[in-house]
Order: C-alpha cells, then sequence, then structure tokens
C-alpha cells in the first residue's frame, strides 16, 4: 500500500507507544537486552548497507561513462536510478539514526534499572519527607516517559525499515 502522510505516521506512532506503555508499563531487563542486541545487529548490517550504497553512487570513471548517444529512455533509467539509491541512502540513514538513538537510551534505561535494582538512590536520608516524595513521583514519570519513549523509537525504527523495504 501507500505510506501514511508524515504526520500522520507520526500520530500512528504515538498512539502504539502510548497503548503499549498503558499495557506494558514493566519493562524487564531482558527485554532491553534483546532491543540491544536485535538493533545492534541491524545496525551492523545498515552500515554495510549504507557505505554500499555510497559506493554505488560515486561517478564513474570518464572511461566508463556511457558515451552521450545513449538514448533518452536509459538517461530517464539512469536518472530513476539515482533518485531511487539517494532516497534509500537517505532512509537508511534515519533508521541508523533512530535505531542508535533507541540503543543509547535503552542503555542509559537498562543502567538505570539496574541501579534502582540494587537499592542505591531513593529515599534520601535526612531529606525533608516533600523532598524524597517529590523525588518519588518525578522518578514515577520518569519511568513512564522512558517506557513510552522506547515503544515510540521502536515504532519510528519499524516504520522507518519498511519505508526502506
Amino acid at each position: 500500500g501507500e505510506p501514511l502522510p508524515y504526520w500522520r505516521g507520526k500520530i500512528v506512532r504515538i498512539v502504539f507507544a502510548g497503548i503499549a506503555t498503558v499495557f506494558f508499563t514493566e519493562i524487564d531487563g531482558n527485554f532491553l537486552r534483546a532491543i540491544i542486541a536485535a538493533y545492534s545487529i541491524l545496525l551492523g548490517f545498515s552500515f554495510s548497507v549504507l557505505f554500499n550504497l555510497a559506493n554505488q553512487s560515486r561517478p564513474k570513471e570518464p572511461e566508463k561513462r556511457p558515451k552521450k548517444t545513449e538514448s533518452l529512455e536509459s538517461e530517464l533509467r539512469a536518472e530513476k536510478y539515482q533518485k531511487v539509491m539517494s532516497e534509500i541512502f537517505h532512509n537508511v540513514s534515519y533508521f541508523m539514526y533512530v535505531a542508535l538513538v533507541l540503543v543509547s537510551f535503552t542503555l542509559v534505561v537498562l543502567i538505570c534499572q539496574n541501579q534502582a535494582t540494587t537499592g542505591i538512590g531513593l529515599p534520601i536520608y535526612g531529606a525533608p519527607s516533600w523532598l524524597n516524595s517529590l523525588l518519588v513521583s518525578s522518578l514515577i514519570v520518569c519511568k513512564y516517559l522512558s517506557v513510552f519513549a522506547i515503544y515510540f523509537l521502536i515504532a519510528e525504527t519499524i516504520g522507518s525499515f519498511f519505508r526502506v523495504s
């Protein structure tokens, strides 16, 4: 089918992330590690594809260039090919950017999750109770926002991945 317009696609991803956050609030460390492993592998393949696309889009050497006596159809075909290659290059670049942000953010969430399970952090002993309750409530808000961000970035990478293929 035809891809969604830009803002409708973003709204669909935001709605998906919101629904996933409501239903799947607790993210296990194993799930985060799986995200990191899968997207790291996809990033490696994407670098390979990106370098391959960059090598293909370089101008040809003068002796290998086609002669000026080519037909109009072949010139149009070559122009369309360059346009498609450029679009694929930009889509793969965007996928790599979003996947890199997802891996980095997931690493930060995993580190914070591991720190929270060790018991380091709140409550701060000797601090006023209002400060501790404010910090705890802000951590809860940050937890939901980080879960939402992870689901949104997953949806964004999946959307950009299918836009490439």
